[in-house]
């Protein structure tokens, strides 16, 4: 029992919790077939038929590869978001969640049929592998608990890895043969920074290419190793881990006879003798290399030399000539989200779109940065992506998940442009001469090519099984765009009915952005995205000529009809943690919620300060993303409680302070002992952590009211000075209303020291140890002591996903002398917890 309930709890961490299934609205219906309950608000009830429809069609051929049928799966269905993206989760039972949302291309491919089917395969996939498990006894006895229906968690290269291979054989497109993917990891591999296995296998802590490195490098090993082993050898490794082996690496050799290391290895080093071949093909071509100007993405050069680039978490603003000459930009500018791309417009503003989170939603709007670096929003409700200038208007793209529409937002009016057909998008416009808009349109069957859109008229320059994107014009007015035709994206110029090569980066051609001085672009480098500077356009390589068609659009398919009918929540208990109520945690807690997370419950037996049984109750009803309802009860031998809260919970961006998270509860409270109880709460702000549980960036304040107890309160500030990371935290409370007591006020730098003391695959290791100095103030009575110390910690890895950091403190109070204290990471944080407040004071009713 202990072995599984520790690997459901790391499944609670590496899978997400509840709480963010969510859909944020009522009421809600849902479509049910044999094998899924799609839930989704009925607005939406046209997609969630579409995504019923493609899950049954792709379950089958899943599972047959994966080998384990699945239980009945939920798939909850919202719009809420314009990021596309999709997860799945298996405790307490499977769901995926996904968004009516279409991807930029590069992010998943293009050559797919149907997203949906992509989007599907990779989710469902993880629901199979995960519920492959070995039997459990216990629960029949004790009911389900984490672990007890769930697979053990193997490496994070093989759960992204293996849904990749899926989604790549099982549907027309996918990341495994994506020229894109190809491109970046034999860029990695040329430059020799091919992460180890372990770097790969660490959820937490992946190198470059950061949380990419799971998908772009897990899913070329585990097609690598489905080369030498088969699907069957992959399955009987999965069978293995869940009964027995230390690590992934060890079931695989118990299962295969050959540990996974010296497999990755040779992995490498063919990867490694393609790459050099690709590069040392592009290099006969005789075409001149770019030159590199800095690490970033996003370039945008002025007419006049002035460059600007995304790059870290800032706008960056330089001249790409290196002149010394002052710029009317600061040289960087902090963004709260990152652009889609930057364009300079006629004043000689930048513009651009960027996601904005504002409640429960996460939209993209227009904005305009102005010289001197203010941020200016243009927009709410606009759904913007892919804004770029146009003298001094902004074409965009608002994009659902049947088509786009170009618009156009002139000094406040936004008009539409154009729409195309049912189920193209477009994508990347790049206004030309003539009043002609280049763009990138992708079509059903996997076509991404070049269109110009002239009069209300599509009129394609390329029409063929390539992806070509990022269209961009030379002052003269000559079309270029990127395409991966000769097998990583370069540089096109089309000229009449000839075609044009004119670069062969090894890192690929991304961002266009010509100007009278030449053109800049992003490629791919082995530490990160760079910009890179042509002064000018060669004369180009021809490699063909251009046969443009004029394709006609499908008929959308309609797809099998499944019932629609009311979401009927189930509110059964789901599973239970060994962890009671009450100062010592002692006990065991018994947790439920329906699947959309709309109503959620826990009942709790522990013992109490006091001695005793303490049994606690919370419920919580929260019908959208802001507003909800809880109701608590509990009783120890000293007496017993009840309280009613409503909670309202949103989120923003704050000018001056960037994105910011609140939450203001009030609640009513009767103790049996002490009476009536009034009072509200107030979080505000947004804090950020690494994978250890250090404080890096943020701020946040905090308060509460009662009549019974007073008020307490505190702040805390973190973020860079010097190039030091400092956080400052400060807790106040005033109990009876008369007294000011200062809990603690403390300001603690952080110096880690990365050590990579892996054992195994890097299923647990000792990843750095960190030292933490502090100086603080806290309270003894009335009065404050001073004093100060260190904390001396390892940060460990554990099974894989979890970052705890574990050590100890010494410090020294001028009243109180030396003390010793052991120092834990926040667990509840890293399990994503995070539910309205009881509306009972934390102390136990009957105690003064």
């Amino acid at each position: 029992m202990l072995h599984r309930l520790l690997w459901g709890l790391l499944a609670l961490v590496a899978l997400g919790s509840a709480r963010a299934q969510l859909i944020g609205e009522v009421p809600l219906q849902q479509v049910v077939t044999p094998h899924f309950s799609v839930i989704h608000p009925p607005r939406l009830e046209g997609y969630a038929r579409r995504v019923a429809a493609a899950a049954e069609a792709v379950r089958g051929a899943v599972v047959g590869v994966v080998g384990n049928q699945p239980p009945r799966t939920y798939i909850l269905v919202g719009d809420e978001t314009d990021q596309f993206n999709g997860f799945a989760t298996v405790f307490p039972y499977p769901v995926i969640r996904i968004w009516a949302t279409f991807p930029q291309p590069g992010l998943i491919g293009v050559q797919w049929q149907d997203v949906l089917e992509v989007l599907l395969v990779h989710e469902y996939t993880h629901i199979a592998h995960l519920t492959t498990h070995a039997d459990d006894p216990l629960s029949q006895i004790l009911g389900r608990y984490p672990g007890s229906n769930t697979a053990r968690i193997p490496p994070a290269w093989f759960i992204e890895g293996y849904a990749v291979y899926l989604e790549s054989t099982l549907t027309s497109g996918g990341r495994v043969a994506d020229s894109t993917t190809r491109t970046l990891r034999a860029q990695i591999a040329r430059e020799g920074e091919w992460p180890t296995l372990s770097d790969a296998g660490i959820g937490p802590l992946e190198h470059y290419p950061g949380g990419n490195t799971r998908y772009s490098f897990g899913g070329g090993f585990v097609a690598y190793l489905v080369d030498k082993y088969g699907e069957e050898g992959v399955r009987e490794v999965i069978r293995t881990y869940n009964h027995t082996g230390f690590d992934f690496s060890e079931a695989w050799q118990i299962a295969l006879g050959k540990r996974l290391e010296p497999l990755w290895e040779e992995w490498k080093r063919q990867e490694l003798a393609r790459a050099k071949a690709e590069a040392e093909a592009l290099r006969r071509t005789g075409l001149p290399q770019a030159e590199r100007l800095s690490a970033g993405s996003s370039p945008a050069w002025r007419s006049d030399g002035l460059l600007a680039w995304w790059q870290g978490s800032s706008v960056r603003v330089g001249w790409a000539d290196r002149r010394q000459d002052a710029t009317p930009f600061p040289a960087s500018v902090r963004l709260p989200g990152r652009p889609d791309r930057l364009s300079w417009d006629r004043s000689g503003s930048l513009v651009y779109s960027r996601i904005v989170q504002q409640g429960g939603t996460s939209y993209g709007e227009l904005f305009r940065l102005e010289p001197g670096g203010q941020e200016t929003r243009l927009t709410h409700g606009a759904r913007a992506s892919d804004a770029v200038a146009e003298g001094d208007c902004i074409l965009y793209v608002r994009r659902t998940f049947e088509r786009s529409v170009l618009r156009r937002w002139c000094a406040g009016q936004d008009r539409e442009v154009y729409t195309p057909p049912q189920g193209w998008q477009l994508f990347q416009p790049a206004p030309g001469p003539n009043g002609s808009i280049a763009l990138s349109v992708w079509r059903p069957g996997g076509f991404l090519d070049i269109a110009l859109l002239r009069e209300g008229r599509l009129e394609f320059v390329t029409s063929d099984f390539f992806q070509d994107w990022w269209p961009a014009w030379t002052p003269e007015g000559q079309l270029l765009f990127a395409s991966d035709r000769r097998g990583s994206s370069q540089l096109y110029q089309a000229q009449g009915e000839r075609l044009y090569q004119l670069t062969a980066e090894p890192g690929g051609v991304f961002n266009l952005s010509p100007s009278p001085q030449g053109i800049v672009f992003a490629s791919y480098g082995g530490k990160g995205l760079e910009i890179k500077r042509l002064e000018k356009l060669p004369e180009g390589l021809e490699v063909g000529a251009l046969q443009p068609a004029s394709p006609e659009a499908p008929a959308p398919g309609s797809g099998d009809s499944y019932p629609v009918e009311p979401y009927s929540p189930n509110l059964l208990p789901l599973y239970w943690l060994p962890v009671g109520p009450g100062a010592y945690g002692l006990g065991a807690t018994l947790y439920g919620s329906d699947v959309a997370s709309l109503h959620n419950y826990r009942i709790g037996l522990g013992v109490a300060e006091s001695g005793g049984l303490r049994v606690e109750s919370v419920y919580s009803f929260t019908p959208t993303f802001e507003w909800g309802l809880v109701l608590a009860g509990s009783y120890t031998p000293g007496g017993w409680a009840v309280g009613l809260s409503p909670v309202y919970r949103s989120s923003s961006e704050l000018p001056g302070l960037g994105p910011a998270e609140y939450r203001v509860q009030a609640f009513g409270a009767y103790h049996s002992d002490l009476g009536w109880d009034v009072g509200a709460s107030l979080d505000l702000g947004k804090l950020d952590f690494d994978p250890f549980g250090y404080l890096e960036q943020g701020w946040s304040l905090r308060g509460a009211v009662s009549r019974l107890f007073g008020w307490e309160g505190g702040f805390t500030l973190a973020g860079e000075l010097l190039e030091q990371s400092l956080a400052l935290r400060v807790s106040g409370i005033r109990y009876d209303w008369n007294t000011p007591v200062l809990s603690e006020a403390r300001l603690s730098a952080h110096y880690p020291t990365r050590l990579e003391w892996r054992v195994g695959d890097g299923i647990y290791a000792l990843e750095r140890l960190s030292l933490v100095p502090f100086a603080a103030a806290r309270g003894v009575g009335t009065n404050l002591e001073y004093g100060g110390g260190v904390q001396v910690l390892g940060d460990f890895i554990l099974g894989y996903f979890v970052g705890l950091g574990v050590g100890v403190e010494v410090n020294y109070y001028d009243q109180r002398g030396f003390g010793f204290a052991l120092v834990l990471s926040d667990l509840s944080r890293l399990l994503g917890w995070d539910s309205p407040a009881s509306p009972l004071h934390q102390r136990e009713p009957g105690l003064r």
